[in-house]
């Protein structure tokens, strides 16, 4: 029966010093799940933020009518395949200053209508390359039009591509 007992009492101190040790690595895994999660929600934050204010300049620049200003946010899209979505527009070029006018009015012009806009959550796109996509809700009195501005990255600058 002593040895019974042994045994019993020996089998529950296992018991415990296996719930310690799952315990003990569960709370590591945790920690170290946690470590790593901060970095990528504070990388997905700032890719928010940084979003937002290239959105808010591109519509107080349009708003403004400051089109030669604007133009270094919006990617190039034109006949240059090799400028596609890889660069600005110069708005010293004609046909590029005219596209940036015809995006800026559209923008503006949203923007009379409305009483406010409102940004909402950056999404990450993948179409036929990365892109981020911000939608901004414009409000005039119990109306809202939600248009989605899509991004790309630029040189290290995220530029207006879409607006759908």
């Amino acid at each position: 029966m002593l040895l019974l007992n042994n045994q019993v009492i020996s089998s529950e101190i296992q018991m415990r010093k296996s719930n310690i040790l799952n315990s003990a690595i569960g709370k590591i895994i945790l920690i170290t799940f946690l470590l790593f999660s901060i970095p990528l929600f504070a990388a997905q934050n700032d890719l928010g933020k940084e979003i937002h204010n290239v959105t808010t300049k591109i519509l107080n620049l349009c708003k403004a009518n400051k089109f030669s200003e604007a133009a270094v946010y919006i990617s190039y899209h034109g006949i240059d395949k090799k400028r596609e979505r890889k660069d600005h527009y110069n708005f010293t070029v004609r046909s590029e200053k005219l596209k940036v006018k015809r995006i800026c009015r559209k923008i503006r012009s949203l923007q009379l209508l409305s009483d406010s806009f409102k940004l909402g959550n950056v999404k990450t796109v993948k179409k036929n390359s990365l892109s981020y996509s911000v939608n901004v809700e414009f409000k005039s009195s119990d109306q809202t039009i939600d248009i989605k501005f899509v991004y790309v990255k630029v040189k290290g600058h995220y530029l207006l591509s879409d607006i759908d």
